[in-house]
């Protein structure tokens, strides 16, 4: 008996460090395996914040990312490296792909991160102090239900400047053309293959905007005398078209309306031939945006006004106080008793694009739009996905692979 009891603690002794070891070994991949469910959690729910952030600005995203990373792994003694990658549909192949197949576009974002953590006990098999555990996810914001999209586009001479970056050589006009080119592409693609259509509008302005009459000639339209202004007066009769003014002689520019409309071809070709010249009066353009969806018919179920601008207005005293005494308001409510072609509520949205600007530098700008609808762009690339990206669904989604 006490020879088998001897037996017994010697095999006791032999199996029980085998035993602790494969007890810690199992809690530790245990814990691996928790931080890796973690982290996979993590990732997908920060790369759903990115794509559906307004921003387009690459370190907007990044900060966004690390900021949800760091929330979501608390309570470990890690550090935590996230790379954010945000593409437009140019950027991405298989959204070139898709698009050539006929089917809608997207902004996509990639997002991947690395999370180092500590052991726990001694590894008995390695040195390594800390392990890795990885994650990374895609998602996509496709282009949402049709809308009327408003861009009210900076002529002003400063706009045949190039960009300060300088990196092709255009003007910001040229650049300008060239992205609402290459969206209104995109938005082809769809019209294609539905009922229901995408349409954009134009309104160019530098101190006026302009009107084209049925024999060709050009006419300055404004919705008011700087040296003679009434703000209350203005802003309660901005939706009522004034008699047009001087015939242009195309010394100070020349641009006028497009009102809305889905044959983006001719659209784009009258753009090539515009002209900016002149000084800034953004708050024309706004007003004359305003007049020209007041008078749209078959409004889609979206209605998107886009301030495209590289600078503050000349007299931006004018501005602030038509901002003050609810010019941009009133565009927001313009809609209120207004339905869709299908009989739906009509979405308003209201956004400024400071082209190689900072848009903050003008707070009349900011306040006419809300400070979350204010974006930067420093190339057209910036401006391209900018625009994409109002245009988009409000969310986004996963994608499986």
């Amino acid at each position: 008996m006490k020879n088998q009891q001897g037996v017994a603690m010697i095999i006791f002794v032999i199996i029980a460090p085998i035993l602790m070891t494969t007890f810690f070994i199992g809690l530790q991949g245990a814990r691996a395996l928790q931080n890796k469910s973690r982290i996979e959690d993590a990732v997908d729910m920060a790369n759903m914040a990115v794509i559906s952030q307004k921003s387009t600005e690459k370190q907007a995203a990044k900060a966004l990312a690390d900021e949800y990373m760091r929330t979501y792994m608390t309570g470990e003694n890690n550090s935590i490296k996230v790379n954010v990658e945000k593409l437009g549909c140019y950027d991405s192949a298989a959204c070139r792909k898709d698009s050539a197949n006929g089917k809608s576009i997207y902004i996509e974002s990639k997002l991947s991160a690395v999370s180092n953590h500590d052991y726990w006990f001694k590894n008995p098999f390695s040195d390594e102090s800390s392990y890795d555990v990885a994650a990374a996810s895609t998602s996509r914001k496709f282009q949402g239900k049709p809308a009327d999209v408003y861009f009210i586009a900076d002529m002003s001479g400063s706009m045949t400047s190039p960009f300060k970056a300088k990196r092709n050589g255009k003007s910001k006009f040229e650049v300008l053309a060239g992205v609402i080119k290459r969206v209104t592409a995109d938005l082809e693609i769809y019209n294609s293959r539905h009922t229901y259509k995408h349409r954009v509008a134009l309104t160019g302005y530098n101190y006026y905007t302009y009107h084209r009459a049925t024999n060709g000639a050009i006419y300055e339209a404004r919705q008011y005398n700087q040296n003679n202004i009434n703000i209350r007066y203005v802003v309660d009769n901005m939706l009522k078209v004034k008699p047009l003014g001087r015939q242009s002689s195309g010394s100070y520019g020349y641009f006028y309306d497009m009102l809305l409309t889905s044959e983006f071809k001719t659209f784009n070709d009258q753009i090539a031939l515009f002209r900016p010249r002149g000084v800034t009066a953004s708050d024309q353009g706004i007003m004359r945006a305003a007049q020209i969806a007041d008078r749209a018919v078959d409004l889609n179920d979206n209605q998107v006004f886009i301030i495209l601008s590289d600078g503050n207005d000349t007299y931006p005293w004018v501005t602030r106080d038509l901002v003050q005494a609810g010019m941009c308001s009133k565009i927001k409510k313009l809609f209120n008793n207004k339905k869709s072609l299908h009989g739906e509520d009509i979405t308003v949205t209201f956004a400024v694009i400071g082209i190689d600007y900072n848009v903050k530098s003008f707070p009349a700008m900011s306040t006419c739009v809300g400070p979350d609808n204010v974006y930067h762009a420093s190339s057209d690339e910036d401006v391209y996905k900018n625009i994409i990206n109002l245009i988009s669904e409000e969310s986004g989604r996963l994608v499986t692979h």
